[in-house]
């Protein structure tokens, strides 16, 4: 007969292995967005055969030959008969930008750059890309700088009117994207119809309270196409979920900028359980591990591609990536792209 600590610890552990099998039924099983884990790479990993991870050079040219920002669609489906074409704004995002930037940085909303002092740093850099409602107040102006070229937000911005959207300065005379989530395939119309958030009408409105705006939305196709880079360079299985807005954020930044920062993506020694930089209260370990988002995934892809050192990451939360040797981008339907290794340009 066994014992009764033996008991205890079989009973216990049967325990264990059901919450683990049901929460990993809840990850992968209920697959909201009907994703189709379809890839070579991903079927290895479930096998656990090796697996062998990609050069930072050959990361990089996953993203920058697979995965290209593209925003709605407005000559597809029900945009095309909404007319959504004279809603959008005259440039597209490339063309707004034609030239690229330099520098660039990409400042995450994490609690874990407070008492940075890296405003300066950012500032410096020639365009910043923000997220969803960040503030720039004065008391966070020493630790996240003031300088605003890009935001990109989440469709709750648009729809929930505690966000301010159509009064608040941070979403004034600078570049937007948005983005909700949509089904895996594509469907044009079942997104129009039943979007994440309801912000189609908030989008119409702005638009035509401020034609002159650069506001746009973002082609679901992007994420998915960013998702299944993800994914196949993943050893394992990744939540069916969207990426999150910094992960987009990353990938847009890459296609603009010759030298991309990013900024408490990956979190440094100042880690807090707190969330966000600008909220008091909100105690949360998922801002930082994940939970809808898979961050965990998300942050090693990121820091596979760094070409800064570990001091920048573990002081400052910095990561750095150089992504092209030319600064004229020539936005046209096809461009060439560069990455940086540490002694020499390579072309993808």
């Amino acid at each position: 007969m066994w014992s009764k600590r033996a008991r205890l610890v079989s009973f216990y552990t049967f325990v264990i292995l059901v919450l683990v099998f049901f929460s990993v039924h809840f990850l992968f099983g209920r697959n909201r967005f009907q994703v189709t884990f379809r890839h070579k790479k991903v079927a290895i990993a479930v096998t656990r055969a090796k697996y062998m991870p990609l050069s930072k050079h050959d990361l990089l040219c996953e993203l920058k030959n697979r995965v290209w920002f593209k925003t709605l669609p407005s000559t597809e489906g029900p945009f095309k008969a909404l007319n959504y074409s004279q809603l959008e704004p005259k440039d597209t995002l490339y063309q707004l930008h034609h030239d690229g930037f330099k520098t660039c940085a990409a400042v995450m909303n994490s609690a874990a750059i407070l008492g940075s002092n890296l405003g300066e740093e950012i500032d410096s850099h020639d365009a910043v890309m923000r997220f969803n409602s960040a503030p720039l107040s004065e008391q966070y102006k020493a630790d996240i700088g003031a300088k605003t070229t890009l935001r990109l937000m989440n469709s709750q911005l648009l729809a929930n009117p505690s966000y301010n959207f159509f009064t608040d300065p941070i979403y004034r005379n600078i570049t937007m994207i948005v983005w909700d989530p949509a089904a895996y395939t594509g469907d044009m119309q079942e997104w129009y119809e039943n979007p994440d958030a309801n912000f189609f009408s908030s989008y119409e409105k702005r638009r035509k309270m401020f034609p002159q705006e650069n506001l746009y939305i973002t082609d679901p196709r992007f994420y998915w196409e960013l998702w299944d880079v993800l994914q196949e360079n993943t050893e394992a299985m990744i939540h069916p979920n969207p990426p999150s807005s910094g992960f987009q954020g990353i990938a847009i930044m890459l296609s603009l900028c010759n030298q991309l920062d990013v900024y408490e993506f990956l979190p440094s020694e100042r880690i807090s359980v707190k969330c966000h930089y600008y909220e008091k209260w909100n105690l949360n370990p998922a801002c930082t591990l994940g939970w809808w988002h898979d961050l965990r995934a998300e942050k090693y892809f990121v820091l596979r591609m760094n070409l800064g050192t570990k001091d920048d990451v573990t002081k400052k939360g910095k990561l750095e990536c150089y992504t092209m040797s030319n600064t004229s981008h020539k936005r046209a339907q096809t461009f060439d792209f560069y990455s940086v290794s540490s002694t020499s340009l390579h072309s993808c």
